[in-house]
């Protein structure tokens, strides 16, 4: 047997056959006809648009002579089965089998109890849940940076540890390493010192996550990070909102979050490439340091930039929002992984 695919993008069938070099449109008559459909193979999903249906179909060997009459001569042993029009089978695009994950964590002094919390247990947690997504990927990457923008090279030390010794080689862990669990434990214990002064100015995690994939620091100390087929996730965590333009923190409307999504989805040319994780103090009021309605890990402010942002991600079906204020920060990015599943699903083709 030698196998034949059909497609449909609007009204025209496209058929191949045999050696996938050679395509022709199915004739008119046929566009009323339909096919009995499998899933496309893997193959087959590198050859067509993203927006294509998609149908396989054995047909028998092919006849002697021209390229032309082969296929021809396919088709009518084709029709024979075929029954409706291919317009009901859903497209299934390749899911993406491998994941770049960005941590940009608020390192202020008022974080003491989450940043503990995420290097003991919401990092190694993480870590195991992303091996079992989609039955499994292929690989992912993880890089870590506080919420500085100034400078926005990953992390590679923790705030006690000098030398997290990622076995990568790179400012990045991979899921091949067989210490993921202890290098996620270090890092996690995220590193103070930057360029910033620790009055806000070290409170603009979606801003430093921004900066650290985009240039100068894509191109200089982070290159090599991105890749064009794995799909990019940030996760951004403060206890206090986005400041968005320091020394201005008090910017929190529609525009300026508008904008600071615009420049995260941006990274990728395609918010379908993305999933966004904002966790940060609940609307409307967050929750005091002690007292009634005290938060997990201690005092947070609404975060109201924040799940704007997370809101423009969450309206594409590629973002997530915790409040802080409810502790379990594992909760949230178990959630998330929800999310990123069925991003990976949805995986737009690579142009």
């Amino acid at each position: 047997m030698s196998d034949s695919y059909f497609g449909t993008e609007g009204v025209e069938l496209y058929f191949g056959f045999a050696n996938w070099s050679r395509w022709r449109t199915v004739p008119a008559e046929w566009q009323s006809a339909s096919i009995s459909c499998l899933p496309p193979s893997h193959l087959l999903r590198q050859r067509v648009s993203s927006s294509q249906q998609l149908c396989y179909l054995p047909v028998a060997p092919p006849v002697r002579g021209s390229t032309a009459v082969r296929v021809t001569a396919a088709m009518e042993m084709a029709a024979e089965v075929i029954t409706s029009l291919v317009s009901t089978v859903p497209y299934q695009v390749a899911p993406a089998r491998k994941i770049d994950l960005v941590f940009s964590v608020d390192p202020s002094s008022s974080m003491t109890e989450e940043l503990a919390a995420m290097s003991a247990d919401v990092f190694p947690a993480f870590a195991t849940a992303l091996r079992d997504i989609g039955g499994g990927l292929e690989d992912y990457r993880v890089a870590v940076i506080d919420g500085c923008p100034t400078p926005a090279d990953f992390h590679t030390r923790g705030e006690t540890t000098t030398d997290c010794s990622f076995q990568s080689g790179e400012l990045w862990m991979n899921s091949s390493s067989t210490a993921l669990d202890a290098e996620f434990s270090c890092v996690g214990d995220i590193y103070k010192t930057s360029d910033c002064s620790g009055a806000n100015d070290d409170e603009q995690p979606i801003g430093a996550a921004i900066a650290s994939l985009t240039p100068p620091f894509s191109t200089g100390e982070n290159s090599g990070f991105l890749r064009d087929d794995a799909l990019l996730v940030v996760v951004t965590i403060t206890d206090e909102d986005e400041c968005p333009t320091f020394p201005d923190c008090n910017d929190t409307s529609d525009a300026k979050a508008t904008e600071i999504f615009n420049s995260l989805a941006g990274v990728k040319g395609d918010v379908r490439k993305m999933v966004y994780l904002g966790i940060g103090g609940g609307l409307p009021d967050g929750c005091p340091d002690t007292g009634v309605g005290a938060g997990a890990y201690g005092g947070a402010a609404p975060a109201i930039l924040t799940n704007k942002v997370s809101q423009l991600f969450i309206s594409e079906s590629r973002g997530v929002s915790w409040d802080l204020c409810d502790g379990q920060l594992e909760d949230g990015l178990t959630e998330a992984i929800q999310v990123i599943e069925q991003a990976c699903q949805d995986f737009p083709d690579i142009d």
